[in-house]
């Protein structure tokens, strides 16, 4: 058995120990480093198994769909293996009805709504952020300040997240049953699955799903109180009222909890 893991920021590691981190941007190292450290590496030792580590900082639940059909595709899961799912906050995908202008960043889900529902409260009070260098254009003025006037007029969160949160989950399940891979969802710091206008949560597998309705990630390990949980928050990369990753302690623990649900589900 092996096991792939896909997700955020989370997933990769970012924040296992950031000061030893800083010593490594630019090498090959970092990513090792991070992935030994990450709950996927620490899982896979509890298991005595090979890992694949496919977290990707700044993506969005799309990209995790997108690469976890294509790595079933090319032959790259195989039957019998662990799939982590981690799902980041839908607010990371680009609405369908907003135009290309928006793309202001990179197409993993940085040009999203926002990276979760905490800086989703922060474009609420303050002023979006604007990009530089430009100045009264259609892309760079007009269109990225509608952006706060959807958030404030418009958006509602439930409406559109409960159906597509839902789906995604069973899409994975049926493929995962169908190709024989063994799964465990879990959430990384934002709740994915939404229900208050339409509900279909009676067919999710809640047992492959690590703290389904109690806790994601962050809100596990926040509930200990303890700070070296998480990242060193003074060098954290987290953007604006984001959420501080785990740190190496921190990934022990839901790897952890992610190795109850393995033994209670598949053993």
């Amino acid at each position: 058995m092996k096991i792939h893991s896909y997700g955020c920021s989370f997933v990769a590691g970012n924040g296992v120990d950031t000061k030893v981190e800083r010593t490594l941007i630019g090498t090959p190292e970092l990513r090792k480093y991070r992935e030994g450290l990450s709950f996927t590496g620490q899982l896979a030792k509890l298991l005595d198994c090979e890992f694949n580590n496919f977290g990707k900082s700044g993506s969005n639940p799309n990209f995790l769909l997108d690469l976890v059909v294509n790595s079933i595709e090319e032959n790259k899961i195989a039957k019998g293996d662990l799939v982590i799912c981690c799902f980041t906050s839908p607010l990371r995908n680009t609405p369908e009805f907003f135009p290309t202008y928006f793309e202001s960043r990179s197409k993993l889900g940085l040009k999203g709504l926002s990276f979760g529902l905490n800086e989703l409260a922060f474009h609420k009070r303050n002023e979006f952020h604007q990009l530089g260098g430009e100045s009264d254009t259609l892309t760079k003025t007009n269109l990225l300040k509608y952006r706060k006037e959807f958030f404030t007029k418009f958006f509602d969160y439930n409406i559109h997240f409960d159906y597509y949160s839902q789906n995604i989950v069973f899409l994975l399940q049926y493929l995962f049953d169908l190709y024989k891979i063994n799964h465990i969802f879990i959430d990384a710091f934002d709740t994915f699955i939404t229900n208050d206008v339409y509900d279909k949560t009676e067919h999710i597998e809640k047992s492959k799903y690590c703290g389904y309705g109690e806790f994601n990630i962050w809100s596990y390990l926040n509930q200990f109180n303890d700070k070296q949980l998480f990242e060193y928050e003074n060098l954290s990369e987290t953007l604006y009222e984001g959420k501080l990753h785990p740190s190496a302690k921190g990934h022990k623990l839901i790897a952890e909890e992610l190795f109850k649900v393995y033994k209670s589900n598949y053993e």
